[in-house]
């Protein structure tokens, strides 16, 4: 390790060589020392043995620039987006730079694009107006963000939605690898109505479903026209967007179905003591059918009473025909026994309630409907 001022001062012929010598010394060891030079010029090399850095003296000659690490480590200044550490000669704000500690950024036109982090990678972290795309092997755009749209583009340079896709076969597939199913969820929030559309570009046909916000419905329609909704209280509608009465289920229109309707309820008691068990109930204006009906109870699961019941409910108000239950064999009954029940129907206008006296401590009765053209609008069995 050398240093020296680089002025050989007057003397004798060997003061003179040992100063030239102390000179080249200085020179050949890059003027290594644990501190800078005494005397200290422009462009001046110095070898820092206290930080192990190799520094550069600036133009002005007031400070020093640190080149690399005295073991061959490269290293360069900080730096800015417009004045990065790393740049080049023909393009000064365009390089790498480090904005903080532990992090990694690259500008161009002294402009961050890109930050790497302890935890995440940024792009565009300044908000600019700057697109990013990654091609596909055929697919110049298979994936594209375009900054200024706020939006996503697969398969497409321009897309005109949050989200975009576009491929050849229009084949969205999502598939769950770990646990027991999978779930595809749309999200709105806020309480206006909010739109799923199904669209066929090529035959412009549509389908969509609709919720009006705050106690909206969901909607099915198809070329503009609603076809069924489900609305707030539950409800499924066919051909109306407007529910009458409490059934779940109702349609407007003519209706088409092959086999049995079911409706059933269950009622359990626990003391051998009269009780009313089921409502077979219909709304105001609403129309019956006949229907074959099942009693059973879990005391004598093979005892099992079948027969018919026919309610026919017209009109409006307390105005409605009679109600009426008969047997298969079309004798009128309104009392019987079942294995350990002792039933009766109590008929009003509008709904009959079955009473059972149970013979023992306690059971289960169910009661089942099932039906046959004309469909049956009954609001359905209630266990009391």
């Amino acid at each position: 390790m050398a240093q020296h001022d680089y002025v050989i001062a007057n003397g004798t012929g060997a003061a003179v060589r040992s100063d030239l010598n102390n000179a080249l010394a200085a020179i050949v060891s890059q003027n290594s020392g644990a501190t800078e030079p005494t005397t200290t010029y422009a462009y001046q090399w110095w070898a820092d043995t206290t930080t192990g850095l190799l520094k550069l003296r600036n133009a002005a000659n007031n400070a020093w620039i640190t080149l690399r690490e005295l073991d061959g480590t490269l290293t360069v200044e900080d730096g800015t987006a417009a004045a990065p550490g790393l740049a080049f000669t023909s393009d000064l704000n365009t390089g790498i730079f480090r904005a903080g500690a532990d992090q990694f950024n690259i500008a161009t036109n002294g402009i961050e694009r890109v930050e790497f982090g302890t935890s995440e990678v940024v792009f565009n972290d300044g908000g600019a107006n700057y697109d990013f795309r990654i091609e596909g092997d055929t697919n110049a755009d298979l994936f594209f963000v375009d900054a200024s749209a706020e939006a996503v583009g697969i398969g497409t340079a321009s897309p005109n939605a949050a989200l975009h896709v576009s491929a050849t076969d229009g084949t969205i597939y999502q598939q769950a690898t770990r646990g027991t199913g999978t779930t595809w969820r749309l999200q709105t929030s806020g309480a206006n109505g909010q739109a799923y559309e199904l669209y066929d570009i090529t035959n412009s046909q549509r389908a969509y479903l609709y919720t009006g916000g705050t106690g909206g419905s969901w909607q099915f329609s198809t070329e503009g026209a609603e076809r069924a909704r489900i609305d707030n209280s539950g409800r499924l509608l066919v051909g109306t967007s407007s529910a009458s009465g409490y059934s779940l289920f109702q349609v407007e229109g003519n209706i088409q179905h092959k086999g049995a309707i079911y409706s059933y309820a269950s009622k359990s008691w626990s003391t051998a003591a009269a009780a009313a068990l089921f409502d077979v109930k219909m709304s105001t204006g609403h129309c019956g059918a006949i229907l074959n009906w099942m009693m059973t109870d879990t005391a004598n699961p093979n005892g099992v009473r079948t027969g018919t019941l026919t309610i026919a409910v017209r009109g409006s108000g307390t105005t409605k025909s009679a109600v009426a239950i008969t047997q298969v064999d079309g004798a009128a009954v309104t009392s019987g026994t079942l294995s350990t029940l002792t039933w009766s129907a109590a008929i009003s206008s509008n709904e009959v309630r079955l009473t059972a006296t149970p013979s023992t401590d306690s059971g289960t009765a169910t009661v089942y409907l099932w039906g046959s053209s004309p469909f049956f609008t009954s609001d359905g069995i209630t266990a009391l």
